[in-house]
């Protein structure tokens, strides 16, 4: 579990710091990469409901409904921060 959580970590930076990125330059192609990665992420730490909404909104991306798509990554950009945040805790509580 802990490799899981500290792969969770390292790569949870990076991947929204990209996603941030690209929707902040409308950069489609990029943020539906950048979702992909972070729907795969955030489903080895249980949290189907990101998971879902970040696969949603790489499906918009590819549709060609971008606009909707960055204001949907915004909030779940938000989301994902908090679930960094407390895996990086719980994460904490293994050492």
């Amino acid at each position: 579990m802990r490799e899981i959580l500290d792969i969770f970590l390292r790569e949870s930076t990076e991947k929204e710091r990209e996603l941030r990125r690209a929707v902040d330059q409308s950069e489609g192609h990029e943020a539906a990469v950048a979702l992909h990665a972070i729907a795969n992420l955030v489903s080895h730490v249980h949290a189907l409901e990101a998971m879902e909404k970040a696969r949603r909104l790489e499906r918009d991306i590819l549709d060609g409904k971008e606009a909707e798509a960055f204001e949907g990554a915004r909030v779940l950009l938000e989301e994902f921060g908090e679930i960094s945040r407390a895996v990086k805790e719980f994460r904490k509580t293994l050492d």
